[in-house]
């Protein structure tokens, strides 16, 4: 039987008639007829580009005008091979061919009367494997002096490629993901020391790398320096002297160094010695050397400064024994030094009875000091060389003495050595000798207690008797030109001034 054209629901209508003529009533059935395809489109993983797993999302938006759809079916080889017609769902779970790369899927829906809709397809790519990357901080740098680092990034993906990346310093909590870039601005965790950045790489399709990272130094703080030129000395007689330097840098240590003579002008960074030989710089006087220290991250030291007085010049000295007199009774003189220096001062003094081959050591210098003859009576030079607070040594100078120990004798006799005068006034006979600084005065005595005034040496003299008749005494002494005093000479005399 044809129904009647046209889709929708249709009526077919029949009557029986049996062999006498009689006609039964209407008796009828109903049935749609349906014969427009039904329409699909097809949506995985709500059209996304890429998946990491075989399982994904399909979605299956069917139309039908009639019939409606019923059923719905997929294939992963363009309809080749089809999965077994199932209940139609707008959603549903569908797994992709075991192969990583680009994978398309095949659909189709069919209605209530059976009709098939034509095939629908959709893309998507299967990208199981996560990217690599690497990141080197501060471009390889040992150290760095500030928070803020420098990242180079390099990452790979084969199939969906790299799409972002997040970073952190603690390989635990990481920021927001951003596009990925071969460049990037980091800032460290604070604080002096050794740090790690961590980067994650993920690719279009999700997958995430193994964490990469890469370790750099944070050194802030700059190294701290003390300068000690000629182990502190106030003066230097040489214009190269030893400098010391005590730097400290806690974290990346102390690396190189650089040197100044007014703190302006630098000369080139060396590598670090704790000490070395500076040449000081110009004529003598006072100089300030300065000193800086750079750690291995770069930080520079404040200056270091350390002053010393320059004295090439020695200093000149004078000496006088004994005030400049010719002799001496003792050993012991007095020594009258006179040292001068321009610069550095004198500071020190050393004498010599050989001419310098035996020095004493060295003493405090001092413009008066005793000093010890040595050997027998005669002549002595004593030489004398004075030292400055720099070191200088002057040339040595000279001064002589003579040593004369040995007093003088003395003998003599009253009016020629009568036995009675009768007068007072008595002439006096002197007789002396001495074998060094000779006899130069005299003197006379009436009771060997009361001495007159010392008289210039002669072999004769005037000299009043005491008063009164009797025996008188006359004591005489003599004394050398070093002042040794001989002992006393006596004579006697009888004095008879009355006569018979």
């Amino acid at each position: 039987w044809s129904l009647s054209s046209g889709e929708g629901t249709k009526t077919v209508y029949v009557q029986y008639r049996d062999a006498a003529g009689n006609v039964s009533q209407n008796y009828s059935d109903q049935i749609s007829l349906d014969t427009a395809a039904p329409t699909a489109s097809l949506s995985l993983d709500g059209g996304a580009a890429w998946t990491t797993v075989r399982d994904v999302t399909a979605g299956l938006t069917a139309s039908d005008g009639g019939s409606g759809v019923t059923e719905m079916r997929f294939s992963n080889d363009g309809g080749s091979t089809w999965s077994a017609w199932s209940a139609h769902s707008s959603s549903s779970t569908w797994t992709l061919d075991d192969a990583d790369g680009a994978r398309t899927v095949t659909a189709q829906v069919r209605d209530a009367a059976g009709n098939m809709s034509s095939l629908v397809t959709d893309q998507i790519g299967l990208d199981r494997g996560a990217p690599s990357g690497t990141v080197t901080v501060a471009a390889g740098a040992a150290w760095t002096t500030g928070l803020s680092v420098s990242l180079g990034l390099a990452s790979s993906d084969s199939l969906s490629g790299v799409a972002v990346q997040s970073y952190s310093n603690d390989g635990v909590t990481f920021g927001a993901w951003t596009a990925a870039a071969s460049s990037a601005s980091w800032d460290l965790a604070p604080g002096d020391g050794a740090k790690t950045v961590y980067v994650r790489f993920r690719d279009a399709a999700g997958n995430v790398s193994t964490t990469a990272f890469d370790t750099i130094g944070l050194d802030g703080t700059a190294p701290t320096l003390t300068l000690t030129l000629a182990a502190g000395a106030a003066w230097t007689a040489v214009a190269d002297v030893d400098a010391l330097l005590a730097a400290s840098d806690p974290t990346s240590g102390v690396t190189d160094m650089r040197w100044s003579d007014d703190g302006q002008s630098w000369s080139s960074w060396t590598a670090f010695a704790a000490s070395r030989t500076y040449t000081l710089p110009g004529s003598d006087g006072a100089k300030t050397v300065y000193a800086q220290v750079r750690d291995a991250a770069g930080n520079v030291s404040a200056a270091a400064t350390d002053s010393v007085g320059l004295d090439r010049a020695a200093p000149t000295a004078s000496l006088l024994l004994d005030a400049g007199a010719a002799w001496t009774t003792t050993l012991t003189v007095d020594a009258g030094v006179s040292g001068s220096d321009a610069l550095s001062g004198v500071t020190d003094m050393r004498l010599s009875n050989d001419g310098g081959a035996t020095w004493s050591a060295w003493t405090a210098y001092a413009a008066t000091s005793s000093w010890d003859l040595a050997g027998a009576d005669g002549t002595k030079t004593v030489t004398v060389a004075v030292r400055d607070a720099a070191g200088n040594v002057s040339s040595a100078a000279a001064d002589q003495i003579s040593l004369d120990r040995a007093a003088p004798t003395v003998g003599g006799a009253i009016d020629a050595d009568a036995a009675w005068t009768t007068h007072v006034d008595a002439a006096l006979a002197v007789t002396s000798a001495d074998s060094l600084s000779g006899v130069t005065e005299m003197s006379f005595s009436n009771d060997g207690v009361t001495w007159s005034s010392w008289l210039p040496a002669n072999t004769a003299s005037a000299w009043t008797l005491a008063a009164g008749d009797g025996v008188k005494t006359v004591s005489a002494r003599v004394r050398d030109a070093a002042g040794n005093v001989s002992s006393a000479a006596t004579d006697g005399i009888g004095l008879d001034g009355t006569a018979p």
